[in-house]
């Protein structure tokens, strides 16, 4: 009887490593799985129109390696609209700018990075780059579909200019 207890309580503790181990590899980051670990991507936002040329991204969590190559992306779904690559520091620590895509339409983007090394390699946490749509008056949009359209002059009869009325139509 003494055997099979024993026998459990080896097992219970190989269990309980195992799970702690695949544990602190997921919060880590290690071996490429997104966990925990941050990057700083500035600016978070622009308006459709007035986007800025370039997003610098920088580490708040080091590469695991000194040396290793560090990749940069603007994504949206599946595709992959801007990238920029550089080396760690010997700490670990990155910063790089990638040039934005002049033709972003409103809607939101992920810019993601990670960094691999000889022996390891991490994916950080995706950052939120939103391009918020033109502005169409006064009132708030919450859409992000929303399309202005330009302000044409009231037209008259046969397309002649006519007079505007109160709400803005042609009076011919």
């Amino acid at each position: 009887m003494r055997i099979r207890t024993r026998t459990r309580a080896l097992a219970v503790v190989a269990a309980t490593t195992v799970a702690a181990g695949v544990v602190a590899g997921v919060s880590s980051g290690a071996f490429g799985v997104q966990g925990g670990q941050r990057f700083v991507s500035s600016p978070n936002q622009a308006r459709f129109g007035r986007l800025p040329a370039a997003i610098s991204s920088r580490s708040a969590s080091q590469c695991p390696e000194g040396g290793s190559a560090v990749q940069v992306s603007l994504v949206q779904g599946a595709s992959t609209l801007a990238s920029a690559s550089t080396v760690a520091d010997v700490k670990g620590r990155w910063a790089v700018s990638m040039s934005v895509p002049a033709n972003l339409s409103a809607g939101v983007y992920s810019v993601t990075a990670s960094c691999t090394g000889v022996t390891a390699g991490l994916t950080y946490r995706p950052q939120a780059f939103r391009v918020i749509p033109p502005s169409c008056g006064p009132e708030p949009t919450t859409s992000t579909t929303a399309k202005c359209r330009p302000v044409l002059p009231p037209t008259g009869a046969n397309g002649a200019p006519g007079v505007p009325g109160a709400d803005g139509s042609a009076v011919p």
